[in-house]
């Protein structure tokens, strides 16, 4: 039985919560927010066992901590709870800042703390045998990798000023695809980007809301990547991979949001952090793995800025 503290009280962090309070290993759920008072509002909404600061809560002698705050929180978050020595689950991103996400991961190796990185798609299950196919081998010499993601509607504008951008927020999740599926690494990255769409306040935020991105893994497999924070079909996340002994093709269907497309892989992520917590496995997303996806966003982000290939 463990006691686990929840940092946030956005939808992520009640999605957390709910499956936390499903799962028969966890005693007691806390909520820790900057803005307290807010906490015990969302405390009362969700069930959760108590609410406070963030401070607070992280005093209150949890066994395990979940960072869902915004994006743009999560160093801070990350630095104090370090400082208990418990597991973590961190959402992506690390931290919005490379060099923060650098220094945290180190921190927390060198303190032998399990940081494990909120990317959800390395649990869901046609992605797990896809990728199982690739390594046994079953689609022989891979000849390219495409992914789709589009999300049904952008975020708010609240939730856009704090997630980091579109590269950070959303191909995140496919850059870490990228190296998860092919079992490569990426070398090169070259990004399109634009403001598409009638939410010009993506803009007006130095965001963007329509992308086309090319990797180039380190043994030449090319990877193309679709992004749209706009799609009116609803929220798609696709995968084609194509070998010189067949292809697949995953992800047809579509959804209202990422939630639902997900929402198994959520709960079997949560379930393995709480194994780790356990010690009854390894760490299925360790923080050097959450930290090669999130080099592979600072690079997007420079070769969309200075329009050219940004190599590793």
């Amino acid at each position: 039985m463990v006691r686990v503290v929840v940092l946030g009280t956005g939808t992520l962090a009640r999605f957390r919560i709910e499956g936390l309070r499903r799962d028969a290993r966890v005693e007691w759920v806390g909520i820790g927010s900057a803005r307290g008072r807010s906490a015990k509002e969302f405390a009362v909404q969700v069930g959760a066992d108590a609410a406070g600061s963030v401070e607070e809560m992280l005093d209150a002698g949890p066994g395990a901590v979940v960072v869902a705050s915004t994006s743009t929180s999560h160093a801070a978050q990350l630095w104090a709870a370090l400082k208990l020595g418990v597991p973590i689950l961190c959402e992506k991103p690390i931290a919005t800042n490379l060099a923060d996400s650098q220094a945290i991961v180190r921190a927390s190796e060198d303190a032998g703390v399990q940081l494990q990185v909120g990317l959800q798609r390395r649990f869901d299950a046609e992605l797990v045998r896809a990728r199982e196919k690739v390594a046994q081998g079953a689609l022989g010499e891979l000849y390219s990798i495409r992914l789709v993601s589009h999300d049904r509607t952008p975020p708010a504008p609240r939730f856009a000023a704090t997630n980091g951008g579109m590269f950070c927020d959303l191909h995140v999740h496919d850059f870490d695809l990228a190296r998860w599926l092919s079992g490569r690494e990426i070398q090169d990255v070259f990004a399109v980007a634009g403001v598409r769409t009638e939410y010009h306040y993506l803009g007006e935020l130095r965001d963007v809301d329509t992308t086309a991105i090319v990797l180039r893994m380190d043994d030449g497999l090319p990877v193309s990547i679709s992004g749209s924070r706009h799609d009116c079909g609803g929220y798609q996340m696709r995968a084609e991979i194509l070998g010189s002994k067949g292809a697949l093709v995953l992800g047809a269907d579509r959804f209202v949001d990422y939630r639902q497309r997900f929402r198994q892989a959520f709960t079997d992520q949560l379930s393995a952090f709480l194994d780790v917590v356990a010690e009854k496995r390894g760490n299925p997303c360790p923080g050097r793995e959450g930290l090669a996806a999130e080099r592979a966003v600072a690079a997007a982000q420079r070769s969309h800025r200075e329009r050219r290939v940004v190599s590793f």
